[in-house]
C-alpha cells in the first residue's frame, strides 16, 4: 500500500509542481489581450453591427480578472494546496495501514468481536451476513476502481491524442473525481479544462483546443453513463440502475454529496441484514432475490 502510494506521490508531484511553476510564469495582460482579440473575433458572426459590446473591457480589466482567477490566491493556490492535502493523506494512510495490518494478521479478529457481542440464537446469521456483505462489498470497490481506470484511459488517451501535456494528471483526477455521484464529473470536466486553459493560454487554436478537450470530457461521461454505471456498477452489489439511481438521488437529498458516496455501500449492507432478519416481508424479498 505504501509503495502504492509513493509511485502515486512521485508521479503526480512533479507535474503539480510543473504547473504551479506554468502558472506563476504566465503573462497575465498578453494573456488577456489574446482572449479579448479572441472574442472580438467571434462576435461578429454572433451580432449583427451595433456598438461593440466589450467597449468595456480593457486588457487591465481582463488581466487583472485573470490573475486573480488563475494566480496564487486562484487555482495556483488550489495546486498549491494539494501538497497539505496530499501530506494529511498520509497520516490518514498510516492510520488505516496500522489498523489494516492487525486485521489482515488475524482474519478471524472482526468475526470474533462481532460473535462476542451476538447472541447465540443469531451467530450463524450473523456469520452469514459478514460473508455476503464482505463478498458485495469487494465486488463494489472493484466496480469503483474499474470505473476509475475507464475514465482515465478515455480523457488520458483523447488528450495525448491532442498533445495536452500533463494529460495523465488530467485523466486520473477526472477518473477519482467521478466516483461523486452526479457533481463529480463536472469537478472533473472542470477542472481538467481550467489546467489545459493555463497551460494554453497563449496558444493561437486556444478556442479549438478548449473544444475538442470538452468533447473528450463528454465521450468519458457517455461511457460512464450507458455502460460502467448500469453495466459494472450495479451489477457489482446487484441492484437495478433504476434502483440505484432513485437510492443517490435520495441520499443526495438527505445528506448531500456525502450521502450519495456512502449511499450504495450502506444499501448493500442493508439490504444483506434485512435478508436475514426480515425475509418474511415481500418488500424484502423483492429488494433481495438476487442475493
Amino acid at each position: 500500500m505504501f509503495t502504492a502510494f509513493g509511485l502515486l506521490a512521485s508521479l503526480f508531484a512533479p507535474l503539480v509542481t510543473a504547473e504551479a511553476r506554468v502558472l506563476s510564469s504566465l503573462d497575465f495582460q498578453g494573456a488577456a489581450r489574446d482572449l479579448r482579440e479572441l472574442l472580438q473575433g467571434l462576435l461578429p458572426m454572433l451580432l449583427d453591427g451595433g456598438e461593440d459590446p466589450l467597449a468595456w473591457l480593457d486588457t487591465g480589466t481582463l488581466g487583472n480578472a485573470l490573475s486573480t482567477a488563475l494566480g496564487p490566491d486562484g487555482l495556483g493556490g488550489f495546486l498549491g494546496g494539494l501538497f497539505s492535502l496530499a501530506g494529511n493523506l498520509v497520516v490518514a494512510l498510516f492510520s488505516i495501514s496500522f489498523m489494516t495490518f492487525f486485521f489482515l494478521k488475524d482474519r478471524q479478529l472482526f468475526p470474533s468481536i462481532l460473535r462476542a457481542l451476538t447472541p447465540d440464537r443469531h451467530v450463524e446469521r450473523v456469520e452469514r451476513i459478514v460473508e455476503n456483505s464482505t463478498r458485495l462489498l469487494t465486488r463494489y470497490f472493484i466496480g469503483l476502481a474499474a470505473q476509475v481506470a475507464i475514465i482515465t484511459t478515455i480523457v488520458t488517451g483523447g488528450l495525448l491524442v491532442l498533445g495536452v501535456p500533463n494529460a495523465f494528471l488530467i485523466g486520473f483526477l477526472a477518473g477519482l473525481l467521478n466516483l461523486i455521484p452526479y457533481v463529480g464529473p463536472l469537478l472533473g470536466a472542470g477542472l481538467g479544462l481550467a489546467i489545459i486553459l493555463t497551460t494554453h493560454l497563449q496558444a493561437p487554436e486556444l478556442g479549438n483546443l478548449m473544444g475538442k478537450a470538452g468533447l473528450v470530457f463528454l465521450a468519458g461521461q457517455l461511457v460512464d453513463n450507458f455502460f460502467t454505471q448500469p453495466v459494472i456498477f450495479a451489477g457489482s452489489v446487484k441492484a437495478h440502475p433504476l434502483e440505484i439511481f432513485l437510492l443517490i438521488s435520495i441520499a443526495g437529498s438527505l445528506a448531500g454529496i456525502t450521502g450519495m458516496m456512502l449511499a450504495i455501500p450502506s444499501y448493500s449492507l442493508i439490504r444483506v441484514v434485512a435478508k436475514e432478519f426480515l425475509s418474511g416481508f415481500k418488500v424484502i424479498q423483492a429488494l433481495t432475490d438476487e442475493l
